[in-house]
């Protein structure tokens, strides 16, 4: 039998978009209520991200992708690359914090046979 932990971040929660996009906080908080009402425990990153977030980041991105994003976020820019991709004052935070998550799901899969580890996040 698998051993499963959801790993969220609840900063994801501040990133905004503009009315009538669909990717909304509503939806991860749905999904982490159904996880308070399974019973089943979430794992937080309240201590800061975890070793190696920013080689995994730039394995999948590529160093100047995060870059350019957070600067985007900093000048105040409202999307980035395209309309599918707003952006709000709390996109930088929020995508570390879910990238972050997602890290710490995937090391604590790899430390152990039998594990699954979902992240629960957003953007």
């Amino acid at each position: 039998m698998l051993e499963t932990r959801i790993f969220s971040d609840r900063r994801c929660l501040e990133h905004r978009v503009p009315a009538g996009f669909p990717e909304v906080p509503a939806r991860l908080s749905g999904v982490l209520a159904s996880v308070e009402e399974l019973g089943l425990e979430e794992l937080t990153a309240d201590d800061g991200p975890p070793a190696g977030l920013d080689e995994a980041v730039a394995g999948v991105h590529g160093r100047a992708y995060p870059e350019r994003l957070r600067r985007a976020v900093e000048r105040g820019d409202g999307l980035i690359d395209s309309a599918d991709n707003p952006l709000s004052p709390a996109t930088w935070t929020a995508a570390r914090a879910a990238a972050g998550a997602a890290v710490a799901a995937a090391a604590w899969a790899a430390a152990g046979a039998g594990r699954l580890g979902f992240a629960a996040v957003r953007l």
